[in-house]
């Protein structure tokens, strides 16, 4: 879900993969109703890759 509060933009995005990450990187729609630049998107998409990776569950269980 996207939501906008004030002039931030905040995206609370359930992902089981990759996939969900791939599907936001290709959708330039969406960047257009976030009214994102290209710069923008590329530093969102870098930051979602982050918090993906720092959350990945550990598969050890």
């Amino acid at each position: 879900m996207i939501s906008r509060v004030g002039t931030e933009t905040v995206i609370d995005i359930e992902y089981d993969s990759d996939v969900m990450l791939t599907r936001l990187i290709k959708d330039r729609e969406l960047w257009a109703s976030m009214s994102l630049t290209h710069k923008q998107a590329k530093e969102l998409i870098a930051d979602l890759q982050q918090v993906i990776s720092e959350e990945e569950p550990d598969d050890s269980r």
